[in-house]
């Protein structure tokens, strides 16, 4: 029998949904140490370093991208656990006993906001006892960022609006709406602002920043994606549709189109997707409905027992931002079973750079997960670059290409 739950995942440029599964009733861990596990996410702009223990949970958000001598800020998040509100007070009182280190200045736990200018050598978020990397680059290695905020697309859920942009990188002078609600900012450098967007808003909404008395404003679009099965529990060989849902699309012009739905599934060992196990929808400004609007369907079968995984991607952006192919000579190479240059021959040298272009882009914002690793994203830029290489091309290397090697 196979028991589904799901949850949601969007964002600027990028919006994701997951749909997670098991065959069979979760055995409760024994928790026999403090710490239960640590984990780094990188995604929309920020990093999230997050530390898992038998009293809850601490994340630290910084900023993706940073180097040497930036301000920038973050915030340190507590989740404690508990039924009830005794129980969450004594653990939130567990955790905020435990010392927080970020780039080598100590975090007030008490006080969640903090600002800092990047040191030279320290590069590391240490909770606890537990100690998670961070990628920090060399003082003036990273680009200068002259531009107003740009403001696109955004999103709904549990992901930040990420607008690039020149910034000081000192939150504590920033303020911030939606949709004329107030925003509390995740982290900033000066190169991108990340919000909180607040709930139950979808479609066209302005966004307003203060910048230290220095305004700006936008609109974007806020976005919704969401996952759904009509039926939760599913034998072995038997069938049910995934409804794929993006919502909040009204008011978008067709030059603001297209928009890449790409869907994936992380566990090919247990479920089967019909027509695969990644397939990528094109959405063109004619297949939104009236409502701001589009739906597709996929069939799912079950083929073994044990834990799956399908999530749904997607990318918006135009002029660099996101998606930057109009048809296909523009659009990006799929890479999956491109392992040599040998494999490259047919595609345009024009091809090779977007799709350079695209697998840095993905690689900057987590794009990809579980099966397609940061890795996978290392493996795949390297072959690019040495097929452009082989004919003739110069190819600037960059930071990026390398991050978490």
């Amino acid at each position: 029998m196979l028991t589904t739950a799901f949850t949601t995942k969007v964002g600027i440029c990028l919006a994701g949904a997951s749909l997670f599964g098991s065959f069979a009733q979760a055995q409760q861990d024994s928790m026999t140490h403090k710490m239960e596990s640590m984990s780094k996410e990188l995604s929309q702009g920020i990093q999230t370093s997050r530390v898992a223990t038998i009293y809850g949970t601490i994340s630290v958000i910084t900023p993706a991208l940073i180097q040497s001598g930036d301000r920038i800020s973050g915030n340190v998040i507590m989740d404690p656990k508990g039924e009830n509100e005794a129980k969450r007070a004594r653990n939130l009182a567990a955790l905020q006993g435990m010392a927080v280190t970020v780039l080598g200045m100590k975090v007030s736990n008490k006080s969640p906001s903090f600002t800092m200018v990047v040191p030279r050598n320290a590069a590391n978020v240490v909770i606890d006892d537990s100690e998670i990397g961070l990628a920090v680059f060399a003082a003036n290695s990273l680009p200068v960022e002259d531009n107003q905020p740009s403001f696109t697309v955004s999103c709904t859920g549990r992901t930040p609006l990420a607008i690039p942009g020149k910034f000081d990188g000192d939150s504590f002078n920033t303020k911030c709406s939606v949709g004329g609600q107030g925003s509390i900012v995740l982290a900033e450098s000066p190169r991108l602002l990340a919000l909180w967007v607040p709930s139950g808003l979808t479609g066209p909404q302005t966004v307003q920043v203060n910048d230290a008395g220095t305004p700006s404003d936008g609109k974007v679009n806020i976005i919704k994606l969401d996952l759904t099965t009509p039926k939760t529990n599913l034998l072995r060989g038997e069938k049910t549709f995934i409804t794929t849902t993006v919502t909040g699309l009204q008011g978008l012009n067709a030059s603001q189109f297209p928009i890449r739905i790409s869907l994936v599934n992380e566990s090919p060992e247990n479920v089967n997707l019909a027509g695969g196990n990644t397939h990528e929808t094109i959405l063109q400004h004619s297949d939104v409905n009236p409502s701001g609007e589009f739906q597709s369907a996929t069939l799912i079968t079950a083929t073994a027992p044990g834990s799956f995984s399908v999530s749904c991607l997607v990318t918006y952006g135009n002029n660099g931002n996101g998606i930057w192919w109009n048809n296909d000579d523009d659009r990006p190479i799929p890479m999956n079973g491109m392992d040599t240059i040998a494999d490259l021959d047919d595609f345009s040298i024009r091809r090779l750079m977007d799709t350079l272009r695209d697998l840095r882009y993905r690689k900057m914002w987590d794009f990809v997960q579980d099966q397609k690793s940061q890795d996978w994203l290392n493996k795949k830029i390297r072959l690019v670059k040495a097929a452009l290489r082989q004919r003739g091309v110069t190819v600037e290397d960059k930071a990026i290409d390398t991050l978490d090697e």
